[in-house]
């Protein structure tokens, strides 16, 4: 990223320390985005988990409950519309 930023990473660090941010959290949120985006759009959990370049499928859901506080199956059937 610092590369394509024309930057240091050092310099990128400091950038995001600055702003209280880290390049790891930022990727967790980007990951956490997409996968939700994907369980709704129907994939199963080991095709996410497939997508996001995970070892495994526990190891997506492991990462998905820490990010949501549920598990995939719960979120995906709370965001279904109330029919």
């Amino acid at each position: 990223m610092a590369t394509a930023l024309k930057i240091s990473a050092r310099s990128l660090h400091r950038l995001l320390a600055r702003e209280g941010a880290s390049y790891f959290s930022i990727a967790e949120n980007v990951r956490f985005e997409r996968a939700k985006r994907l369980l709704l759009a129907g994939l199963s959990t080991q095709e996410v988990a497939e997508q996001l370049a995970y070892s495994d499928e526990r190891s997506f859901r492991r990462a998905f409950k820490r990010w949501a506080l549920s598990s995939p199956a719960l979120f995906r059937q709370l965001q279904k519309p109330a029919s």
